[in-house]
């Protein structure tokens, strides 16, 4: 698990490494004499010191066993494994006073965007393991989010969306026919705006992953960036800085809107004659 350099905030990881710097130079150790000691690769002992890696969980508890520090590695890793997975309570809490929504998607519909039936494939795929009860709940949180859309003024909403969204069949072709077609009718609105990034424009700032940005009233910005099993609110001005210049490249790189539309009718098509 590789650490993002970006990241202001004191995390846990950042505490680990920290505490294993100082109890090995308090140990009169050098890496090098530190890796004979316990047993694991000079290389390996730097990345996780310096920050650029997470130690496994045999290394963490060799390190509390080696500086008789209880658990103190054991629960840090922990920690910041826990902390890694998606947090969307910041931007789900001020989302819906947002005035202007930004978002980008690699490989699903973003949420606010999806019917229900998408977001309920969507999330019998990646919680198959839950009760029918608490998908239903997620289903329906999500549904809710779409309330901002009927506010007198709705915000302004702008979504960059990568090809492979289209042409990843979630839930089967009548699914797929009934999202996109979803799809179409929200861009009538003038508050919407909704652009196709097209395979053909090769690698983009997106690949991989998904943010947003939501900008309020007053003039202040947040983000949400997030990949597999990590994610997290962005709020420093130079990583939201940084996130808006990637916005700005791939809205560069996507389809007009007319063109988009264009897109979306022909994989619609494609999913309506499969059925």
């Amino acid at each position: 698990m590789e650490l993002n350099p970006d990241d202001d905030r004191l995390t846990h990881r950042m505490v680990l490494a920290r505490h294993l710097k100082r109890l090995r130079k308090k140990a009169g150790l050098s890496l090098r004499e530190f890796e004979a000691k316990i047993g694991y690769k000079y290389s390996y002992l730097s990345r996780v010191e310096n920050c650029h890696q997470l130690p496994s969980n045999e290394l963490a508890e060799a390190l509390d066993r080696f500086f008789g520090t209880g658990d103190l590695f054991v629960d840090l890793l922990k920690a910041d494994e826990n902390a890694a997975l998606p947090d969307y309570g910041l931007m789900l809490r001020k989302e819906q006073t947002a005035v202007q929504i930004q978002e980008m998607t690699s490989s699903v519909v973003p949420g606010l965007l999806q019917t229900e039936e998408y977001a309920r494939q969507l999330t019998f795929v990646g919680y198959s393991w839950d009760t029918e009860a608490q998908i239903d709940k997620w289903v329906s949180d999500r549904m809710h989010r779409k309330r901002m859309f009927k506010r007198e003024v709705p915000p302004h909403y702008w979504a960059l969306l990568d090809e492979a969204v289209l042409a990843r069949p979630i839930g089967g072709s009548r699914v797929m026919s009934a999202q996109l077609d979803y799809l179409l009718q929200v861009m009538e609105s003038v508050y919407t705006i909704v652009q196709v990034i097209p395979f053909n424009c090769g690698g983009t700032p997106l690949v991989g992953g998904s943010a947003m940005l939501a900008t309020f009233s007053d003039g202040s910005t947040i983000g949400h960036v997030e990949g597999v099993m990590t994610g997290g609110p962005m709020l420093s001005s130079a990583r939201l800085l940084k996130l808006a210049r990637q916005f700005g490249v791939v809205r560069s790189m996507a389809l007009s809107e007319e063109r988009s539309i264009g897109v979306i009718r022909r994989y619609l098509k494609e999913y309506e004659r499969a059925y």
